[in-house]
């Protein structure tokens, strides 16, 4: 996750393996189903906590990834070195929410509730399938929590705060030293 990333910058995807020798690269979209990539006049790939901004020429889709042409990268050799990068874009290029609505980038870093109980922070988050994932450390764990209703009961961003139900029937994951 990106220093600052619920303020400026939010991750879309993630660079795979170059395509072709013209610099093309891959990347598969946490969002395989929005278009936005095809609006953006430029995106950031993020290495290493460094942070490239990169115009973008071209945008291909398929149903499982999208290959950009980008400004700067114009070779198999310069594509391989962005090869598992983060593609970030800036959060005012995002499409406005409506009112109940929110980016599941804006709960890293919030707390967990169940009942009266903290679970712990938001760490991560990621896509299974159709589900959005977050995972909670707290407690000397880690717990994944599907972002559906029969485990969310309410999402406050403002209040820094996400409430669960049935926490309980959660598996839980390995022991993260974490709290």
């Amino acid at each position: 996750m990106l220093p600052d990333s619920t303020h400026r910058f939010i991750e879309i995807g993630v660079v795979g393996r170059p395509h072709g020798i013209r610099g093309k690269i891959r990347v598969r979209l946490f969002n395989p189903e929005s278009s936005l990539i095809n609006r953006l006049p430029e995106i950031y790939l993020q290495k290493e906590k460094t942070l490239t901004r990169f115009v973008i020429r071209n945008v291909a889709t398929t149903s499982r990834f999208c290959l950009l042409t980008l400004d700067d990268v114009t070779s198999r050799d310069e594509a391989l070195e962005w090869v598992g990068a983060t593609l970030c874009i800036e959060r005012e290029a995002l499409p406005e929410l409506e009112e109940d609505e929110f980016y599941v980038a804006d709960l890293i870093g919030i707390e967990a509730w169940d009942d009266a109980c903290c679970l712990g922070r938001i760490v991560a988050s990621r896509a299974a399938g159709d589900i959005e994932v977050v995972t909670i450390v707290g407690q000397g764990q880690e717990l994944d929590v599907p972002l559906v209703e029969e485990y969310v009961v309410a999402v406050d961003i403002a209040g820094g705060r996400l409430v669960l139900k049935n926490s309980d029937r959660l598996p839980r994951c390995k022991a993260s030293g974490k709290d």
